[in-house]
């Protein structure tokens, strides 16, 4: 594990942390290639939530342009750029519990990219944003725009591209890039109060709405055979029957249902 990405375990929640300060966390060909395997080690331990940030000040400005500038466009290569950074998007988009961007500073190019791979994205007021492909020349990847337009629209990402713009956070949480908008000293209090949050919740309810909802943005549809699963599952659980006990004995709930 590079020590570009942190992961720290406490309790139920994960925290990845991007850490390359130098560049404001740009992310180098190693941080791309070793992103999967830091977030296979978080799921291994019994987690609820993984929280997704960057070190000291900055969340992520992008691609290590010194790092990857010549494998931008290297579509088709065998383990180049474009692979690892498909790999390392899939794992986070895939993760097996319900994930959270914490972003500050800097959220440019390939950090757009990861935030909107996690399910709930809270930013500071100042922090930036940008997707900057146009001014590098490079195609942005495909699976990343889908998710932003799901998000904001076709239109707004297309101009948010083809100009290249810096925007703030604010600009970003009215276009719906954003869905929770901080105060700057406020963000590690309410991304605390958000993780403990979910991580009481049904992690059965908070699944079945990743899957079916990560189809439905990728392929415009969810397929049948996802949500007859997810409703067997329910069906077996148990969490519904804690639920309603829950409720009637005016109690928290005690969910216990995992996919392990």
């Amino acid at each position: 594990m590079t020590k570009q990405l942190l992961l720290d375990i406490d309790d139920e929640i994960a925290t990845v942390t991007l850490n390359n300060p130098a560049r404001r966390n740009a992310l180098s060909m190693e941080m791309w290639q070793d992103l999967p395997r830091v977030l296979e080690s978080a799921a291994r331990d019994d987690i609820r939530v993984l929280i997704l940030r960057g070190a000291d000040g900055h969340f992520c400005a992008g691609a290590d342009i010194n790092d990857v500038a010549g494998s931008l466009a290297d579509a088709g290569v065998e383990d180049g750029y474009r692979e690892r950074n498909t790999r390392a998007d899939k794992a986070l988009t895939a993760f097996s519990r319900p994930t959270i961007a914490a972003i500050e500073g800097s959220c440019v190019g390939g950090g757009v990219q990861l935030a909107v791979a996690c399910d709930v994205r809270v930013a500071t007021r100042s922090a930036t944003f940008g997707i900057t492909p146009s001014k590098l020349g490079v195609t942005y990847p495909s699976a990343a725009l889908i998710r932003i337009a799901s998000l904001i629209g076709p239109s707004h990402t297309k101009r948010l591209v083809f100009t290249g713009e810096l925007f703030g956070a604010t600009t970003a949480f009215d276009l719906g890039l954003v869905d929770i908008l901080v105060e700057d000293n406020e963000l590690d209090g309410v991304i605390t109060a958000l993780a403990n949050s979910m991580a009481t919740k049904s992690l059965l309810t908070q699944l079945a709405t990743k899957s079916v909802l990560n189809e439905v943005v990728a392929h415009g549809h969810a397929n049948n055979t996802t949500i007859e699963a997810w409703e067997a599952t329910a069906r077996e659980a148990g969490d519904l029957a804690e639920g309603v006990a829950a409720f009637r004995e005016r109690r928290a709930p005690r969910f216990t249902w995992s996919p392990s």
